[in-house]
């Protein structure tokens, strides 16, 4: 029907299991097609309006904290392109030898998605 909505369309190309459907003016000409495709590929663009939350859970003898909220803040930017990301949770242990001297950092990196 003439004026049909976008999301009247999407819902009827879900219902008829359509993969894409002709667009058409008032003279029944057609002047567009839409797929599922594009349609997936509008959803995947759209973003929350909320900031992404950061978080960093390590141990008081981490001293690189300043170093890690800046690459965590610079990759939030690149994944945020890609991923609507709600949290990006860091978390950090220290493994000590024998010595009780730091032998190495397991670095744990979890992302959550809205």
């Amino acid at each position: 029907p003439q004026h049909t909505t976008g999301r009247a369309i999407v819902e009827a190309m879900a219902r008829e299991n359509v993969g894409s459907v002709v667009l058409v003016n008032t003279q029944h000409k057609p002047v567009d097609i839409i797929s599922s495709y594009d349609i997936l590929k509008a959803l995947s663009r759209i973003r929350p309006e909320s900031e992404p939350n950061i978080t960093v859970d390590a141990p008081d003898l981490f001293v690189h904290h300043s170093q890690l909220a800046m690459l965590m803040n610079h990759y939030m930017k690149k994944f945020n392109k890609r991923y609507a990301i709600r949290l990006l949770h860091a978390h950090i242990e220290l493994q000590k030898n024998a010595a009780g001297e730091i032998r190495h950092y397991i670095f744990q990196l979890t992302a959550q998605l809205f």
